[in-house]
């Protein structure tokens, strides 16, 4: 599962290609310019990787139940590492897969595994679903996480502060 703005900031690309490479499906949700690129991309996969709107919060959790795996993408660089979905992540169960520059990755990155080109997306994909059973404390520990570090008046904060770099 990828939820995202689709920028370029975000790499939608980058999911949407490692997914179609991996043995697993995936699902994009999000809306942007680059909709009708990653509409495209979407297709050519032959059904593997969907897109769909964006999900309103009321509508997030059933998305995320239907997941096991939430990745995040990042434009190595950005002014910001913090993503609001990978604490979404943690806090569903998901088993977040990040990139290494990501906010998660440098804070915690005993709570997940990282990749850096859709290749390297793709084997990690193939590896967590091939040892699922053995990513359950990490998940459970990534939950603990989330409620402990993560109260929404922080990701508001946060928010504001990557609305106001903008």
């Amino acid at each position: 599962l990828l939820t995202t703005s689709l920028v370029e900031a975000e790499r939608p690309d980058i999911f949407v290609e490692g997914v179609s490479m991996s043995g697993l499906e995936g699902t994009v949700a999000g809306d942007g310019p680059l909709r009708d690129e990653i509409s495209e991309m979407c297709r050519r996969t032959g059904g593997r990787v969907r897109l769909v709107r964006p999900v309103q919060r009321l509508e997030l959790p059933g998305l995320l139940s239907a997941h096991q795996i939430g990745v995040a993408c990042l434009e190595e660089g950005w002014h910001t590492t913090y993503q609001m979905k990978v604490a979404e992540y943690q806090a569903a169960g998901l088993f977040p897969a990040v990139q290494p520059w990501s906010g998660l990755a440098m804070t915690a990155p005993r709570l997940t595994r990282t990749f850096r080109t859709p290749a390297e997306l793709a084997l990690l994909l193939d590896e967590l679903a091939e040892n699922w059973a053995s990513t359950l404390d990490v998940r459970r520990r990534n939950r603990e996480y989330a409620f402990a570090h993560h109260h929404v008046r922080d990701s508001r904060r946060q928010f504001e502060e990557i609305l106001a770099a903008i």
